[in-house]
């Protein structure tokens, strides 16, 4: 008899009656025997039971790590500086054994659990692009494809609308080696230090061999191998090999080439890697059949199942609910939220519509920058983006510093491409935040010269880290912007970003202001200014943020930065640089965001300098002086009226003392961490819907408008 009871740990168990003591004997026909001890057997059983479990489970782990190494670590060279301070930065080996794991058969339920199921065939799921095709058992039918003949064990079996690939590229041998469908191929005139480019028409399977000798003839063979991938038929499947001299030596117009037709790793090719890609070269995203490693590591690899249509435009959320099925325990918790039943019916496609102004302008590049472990803040940063006017998927790129197979399939489903880099890792002696600082710079670093060698035409770049959300404006308030970046040689920067930006201090979302601080979060880098900052940019190891670097006064020379009155970006992250959850919740939680797609800036004329300049002069002279006495400092100081603007003059000992407006500032309860936002003294905001204007009693303003008998205000 059992009885339900709880075992260690509270977890539910079930209780039995004793198994233990002695038990009579048995006489039966003449003879006496001891009745067998079925407890004991039973755990004999188990525990043999378990043994084997074990042991074939170590044995499985062992093979699979033997064939899935792939790994790439890359020293600092060219963009990333030769001259480093107090240490220099590494790049820690990539651990990416998806790319080049043989695809994972798994029976659906119904079809395991199913008796009357007598069909042969099953689903494989590829894990890294989150793809379900249909596939056949071994040997069930003719037109499958396998590879059989390639020398892999596993042996793959593919179904028709699969093409069978085993690469190999790296080894000792004198060509990559290439089998597809069983068939090996042979490479005439080949050797590793070649780039080999196999395509095949995926209609009739027709295959065309090109090799270039990139190390030999150097650009002209790059050249050439621009000129063929362009002359391709549209749905073409290609497969490339690299390794060494021949990687190293392809030129930024090839590797920008290869990215556009799939590849994540085109753009880290160098001496010591080797190399093997299979695309098709109408993708819109990157490719999951990639593999990159050092050479002393071993060969690059792919063995896959590769579907003639490697890509197929999202029309449904069959993918979507496919990949959250698919995740295991360790990966869930992250992608919670983005699985929850709330979220994964929803569709992954743009539904912003067109953008409401000019066109053109929307052709501004989006670079989204990413850490490998933060895909709880990326989804939610690709569905905003997705929720914008105008967006363009062919400009918009995440880079992602790390990589998982889990992640590069989540950026695969919104359709997006990504360009990986290996993980960065500081060697710097200085203190954990510091290093930090380090690796998100040199992240930025050899993120910005990339992006702008993909968008050669671009004057401007986008940049937004993955731990924020947008406004539905977002690319709309940008495109606005640009005319007046483009005329003001004194500006340097657009921000979406607003410190200040918190209920009832942000209301006007067609206002946009000019400061001497520079907000960063979400912002529009000009080309003339990167071409100014790269050479000094910090890198490693400095311990340097990348914004505080801007900041500074060597850098900024006067100039400033357009920043809004309601921020169109919003910082989601709990965990960051200097971010935990306190400081989250004390400055972050409560920052308003832009609800309107067409918001209108008004009046980008009169952000050109001098037009600006007479602009506050005639805010100021215009606007009523505010009654302090007898007033609490803060939101008492303001009188309950709607749609006027007050100016009130705040003590300075000098033109460059703000600690008295600092207190000001914190009796509003805004931004109390330094004031930013100022404009030569002046600080605006609004309060109990009316525009505020604190004005420095030292500021060439208050020389000109502050009465002479008025006593500037001290909190």
């Amino acid at each position: 008899m059992a009885e339900a009871g709880y075992g260690y740990g509270g977890i539910r168990t079930l209780r039995r009656a004793p198994l233990y003591g002695r038990r009579p004997r048995i006489e039966q026909a003449g003879h006496r025997r001891w009745p067998v001890r079925t407890d004991i057997v039973v755990r004999v059983c188990a525990v043999l039971t378990v043994i084997l479990f074990l042991s074939i489970n170590i044995l499985l782990w062992h093979s699979e790590a033997l064939g899935s190494l792939t790994s790439i670590t890359v020293l600092p060279h060219g963009e990333l500086g030769d001259g480093l301070v107090r240490g220099r930065l590494t790049l820690a080996k990539l651990e990416n054994p998806a790319l080049s794991k043989p695809v994972e058969k798994r029976e659906t339920p119904s079809q395991h659990s199913d008796p009357r199921a007598t069909t042969d065939e099953k689903h494989v799921t590829d894990n890294a692009d989150g793809l379900t095709t249909a596939a056949r058992v071994l040997g069930s039918r003719d037109d499958t494809h396998s590879t059989a003949g390639c020398g892999t064990k596993p042996i793959l079996e593919c179904s028709e609308e699969q093409i069978a690939v085993h690469i190999v590229s790296g080894t000792r041998a004198a060509s990559p080696e290439i089998c597809i469908n069983g068939k090996v191929m042979a490479l005439e005139n080949s050797s590793k230090d070649v780039v080999v480019v196999v395509t095949l028409e995926t209609s009739d399977l027709k295959q065309r061999t090109r090799i270039f000798d990139t190390a030999t003839a150097g650009k002209s063979a790059s050249h050439e191998l621009v000129e063929h991938l362009h002359s391709l038929p549209g749905n073409t499947m290609v497969i490339a090999t690299a390794s060494g001299t021949s990687a190293n030596m392809l030129t930024s117009e090839a590797r920008t080439a290869l990215y556009k037709i799939g590849s994540g790793y085109a753009h880290v090719l160098d001496m010591e890697h080797s190399w093997v890609l299979v695309t098709i070269n109408t993708m819109t995203i990157s490719t999951p059949h990639e593999n990159v490693t050092q050479t002393v590591d071993g060969a690059a690899k792919v063995t896959a199942c590769v579907a003639k249509n490697l890509y197929l435009a999202q029309t449904s959320t069959t993918r979507r609910k496919a990949f959250c099925r698919d995740l295991d325990e360790a990966e869930a918790g992250r992608y919670r939220d983005f699985c929850s039943p709330h979220e994964v019916s929803k569709y992954l496609l743009p539904t912003g519509g067109k953008n409401p102004g000019d066109e053109a302008a929307t052709t501004l590049p989006v670079a989204v920058l990413a850490r490998h472990d933060r895909a709880d803040y990326l989804w939610q940063c690709l569905q905003s983006l997705f929720a914008n006017a105008g967006l363009q998927l062919s400009h918009l790129t995440v880079y992602v510093d790390g990589h998982t197979s889990t992640l590069h399939a989540l950026v695969n489903l919104f359709g997006v491409r990504a360009r990986f880099f290996p993980k960065t890792v500081s060697t710097s002696t200085m203190k954990p935040v510091h290093q930090r600082a380090d690796m998100i710079a040199a992240h930025y670093a050899r993120v910005i010269p990339l992006a702008w060698s993909s968008y050669p035409e671009a004057k401007y770049l986008i940049l937004i880290e993955e731990d924020h959300v947008v406004s539905p404006d977002f690319i709309y308030y940008f495109s606005q912007l640009v005319p007046a970046l483009d005329k003001d040689m004194s500006l340097m920067a657009a921000s979406a970003y607003n410190d200040n930006g918190y209920p009832d201090a942000a209301q006007d979302n067609g206002l946009v202001y000019r400061t001497e601080f520079f907000p960063g979060r979400a912002w529009m880098l000009p080309l003339r200014m990167w071409q100014e900052w790269s050479v000094s940019f910090p890198r490693c190891c400095g311990g340097w943020s990348w914004d505080l670097w801007i900041r500074e006064p060597a850098q900024r020379k006067s100039r400033e930065t357009l920043m809004p009155d309601v921020p169109r970006v919003h910082h989601i992250g709990r965990r960051g640089l200097q971010v935990n959850d306190f400081y989250w919740e004390m400055y972050f939680k409560n920052a308003v965001l832009n609800k309107d797609a067409r918001a209108v800036i008004r009046d980008v004329s009169l952000l050109r300098q001098d037009l600006y300049e007479t602009h506050v002069k005639k805010l100021i002279g215009t606007a009523l002086h505010l009654d302090t006495k007898g007033k609490a400092c803060g939101v008492d100081l303001v009188p309950e009226t709607f749609g006027l603007r007050y100016a009130l003059y705040y003590d300075q000992s000098s033109e460059d003392d703000f600690k008295p407006l600092e207190k000001i500032v914190q009796c509003f309860k805004l931004w109390d961490l330094g004031v930013r936002g100022l404009h030569k003294g002046v600080f605006r905001f609004h309060c109990k819907f009316n525009h505020i204007m604190l004005i420095g009693a030292k500021s060439k303003y208050a020389k000109q408008f502050m009465p002479a008998d008025m006593v500037p205000y001290h909190a």
